[in-house]
């Protein structure tokens, strides 16, 4: 019976011992195939592998061969669903860019209108007050001559330059009518007022009632006609 040594995984050796204690150390995971073992007769240690059937412990065994890397087989319908799970949050924000794009524009169309509206009634207003502050001189006038006045100069006033926007003039369209003529035609934010004017007229009771050509009455003030 031949006696053996070993070097064990902790790098000891180990014997003298019998082939069955090589074979059970193996068993026991202290030895691999490389691991070192010496029998009286051999000129250097060698690996296990080499004396496994001189062991009784068979030949060695073909190392596991390694699974293949499971593949995940993405489906159709799998990758439709994912692409139909990126499209319709895209969709959804579309559709929430275009309505409000939608309600933009319809609140573009409401108020651009009514801010065009809201100028030419401002501006209107403007040239009224302009004209009622000649409603003094002109009633003074008349009150001392007995007639209407019918140029600035008679009321010892410059003529108003208003920038090119009003003009002012006096006119008489009838006895005892003194009337103030406020022309608007400057006022080219809307063409319905081109060549268009106010007008404050002299009443028998010595007020000054407001009128106007304006085709439209919802830019006069709500104290002219």
């Amino acid at each position: 019976m031949d006696i053996w040594y070993y070097v064990d995984a902790t790098r000891n050796r180990q014997g003298p011992v019998d082939a069955a204690a090589v074979a059970a150390a193996f068993q026991a995971g202290q030895l691999t195939d490389d691991s070192l073992v010496w029998r009286e007769g051999l000129a250097q240690w060698a690996p296990l592998r080499q004396f496994r059937d001189e062991l009784g412990m068979g030949p060695p065994m073909a190392p596991a061969a390694m699974a293949p890397a499971a593949t995940v087989a993405v489906s159709p319908a799998s990758e439709d669903k994912k692409k139909n799970g990126c499209l319709l949050p895209a969709l959804v924000i579309g559709g929430i860019g275009l309505g409000l794009v939608f309600v933009l524009a319809i609140l573009a169309a409401i108020a651009l209108p009514a801010y065009q509206d809201y100028i030419i009634r401002s501006k209107l207003a403007q040239a009224l007050a302009e004209g009622r502050g000649l409603v003094l001189a002109v009633e003074e006038h008349f009150q001392t001559h007995g007639r209407c006045p019918t140029s600035f100069e008679e009321l010892g006033l410059p003529e108003p330059t208003l920038n090119g926007q009003l003009s002012v003039n006096l006119l008489v369209p009838g006895e005892d009518q003194c009337m103030i003529e406020i022309r608007v035609g400057g006022l080219h934010t809307h063409a319905a007022l081109a060549g268009r004017s106010l007008y404050l007229t002299r009443e028998e009771n010595g007020r000054y009632a407001c009128s106007s050509d304006l085709d439209r009455a919802k830019y006069l003030p709500s104290n002219c006609y």
